[in-house]
């Protein structure tokens, strides 16, 4: 399952069947599954000590918990598995309360399940949320197109994929976020195909990780040039609504903002300027960049926007809300490139 199936499978069931509305006596069990959601640590000790089980689920056998950690709620969380809440079931999709904080880069929800016995074998991880992260250890190079080659163009795939445990690309995983163009595609897939990596650990154990990868085409060396697959540490994000406010329809503001929860740092290029990049775009409902969507309203140099426009290609955001459910949403972000200074 891809990371946008994830997130889409979670939106619906929680969004679904979850009814937001009920908070009365008579109904407290989708009362404890919405104040979870919605990270009410009040109201959640409130009706945990009147009685109600901490681990009740949902129609799609989603529970309190799952909520809570999938919305980065760390202090219902916590609650939770103080008062009983089991951290290993599986709603009828087969998603964990740990699958969703690890995918949607909730580190320190991840940890406090982890020390509360939850499995982390057969999940995906962010890389933001283990400990030591995958390195690319051995792979050809990738093939050069060679009408490209010979027409003198070049340019660009980001790729997205995990990492299993044994280091090895799963096949299935690998989508491409960004290309310029068709043809460099499967080169790309084809040398992150032969690739070999050391897998990601958390507390020592290999774990599955979703990674994304840039390989650059450039004429000079007729073949292909890996980047890193964490970005360089370097940068500074900021995220505000665009003009006018965030607006999903003519009439309907929305209720929450979207909030930016896991993204990689910016990578500084080679050059000796510095400045901010203003991105434009929509983040759909599952928390995603909508690739089609992203503008470049303002950027000092060529290569910041670049290297913007694919921080937030695999970037995770929370999606805006109306009356609870997530919609799309247009807003602008910052993205700050500055000096790494040697002390």
């Amino acid at each position: 399952m891809t990371r946008t199936m994830l997130l889409a499978v979670m939106v619906l069931t929680v969004c679904g069947n979850v009814s937001l509305a009920a908070t009365t006596v008579q109904d407290e069990r989708p009362a404890l599954l919405t104040a979870a959601a919605r990270g009410q640590s009040d109201l959640v000790q409130r009706l945990l000590d009147s009685g109600v089980d901490p681990n009740v689920k949902s129609e799609n056998g989603i529970t309190a918990l799952m909520l809570a950690a999938w919305a980065g709620h760390v202090d219902v969380v916590r609650l939770l598995l103080a008062n009983g809440g089991v951290p290993n079931p599986k709603d009828h999709a087969g998603v964990t309360a740990l699958m969703g904080a690890a995918r949607l880069g909730h580190a320190e929800v991840v940890k406090l399940l982890l020390d509360n016995g939850a499995d982390p074998s057969g999940e995906t991880f962010l890389v933001a949320t283990v400990d030591e992260g995958p390195e690319r250890l051995s792979g050809p190079l990738p093939r050069y197109p060679e009408r490209l080659r010979q027409d003198g163009i070049e340019g660009t795939v980001l790729i997205e994929f995990v990492i299993d445990t044994k280091g090895r690309v799963e096949e299935e995983s690998m989508f491409i976020l960004r290309s310029t163009n068709p043809a460099f595609e499967a080169p790309t897939r084809e040398v992150i195909r032969q690739s070999l990596y050391s897998p990601g650990r958390l507390r020592g154990q290999a774990v599955r990780v979703l990674v994304s990868q840039q390989i650059g085409f450039t004429i000079r060396g007729g073949t292909g040039r890996f980047r890193p697959l964490r970005f360089a540490v370097t940068g500074e994000r900021e995220i505000t609504p665009s003009s006018p406010t965030l607006i999903v329809t003519d009439s309907a503001p929305v209720d929450e903002p979207p909030r930016l929860l896991a993204s990689p740092p910016l990578q500084y290029p080679d050059v000796g300027i510095e400045g901010v990049v203003v991105l434009e775009f929509v983040i759909d409902t599952t928390g995603h960049a909508e690739p089609s969507s992203i503008t470049v309203i303002e950027s000092p140099y060529p290569a910041f926007s670049d290297i913007a426009k694919d921080a937030v290609l695999v970037s995770v955001y929370s999606p805006g809300r109306t009356d609870g459910v997530p919609v799309a949403v247009r807003v602008r972000e910052s993205l700050t490139f500055r000096f790494r200074r040697q002390r």
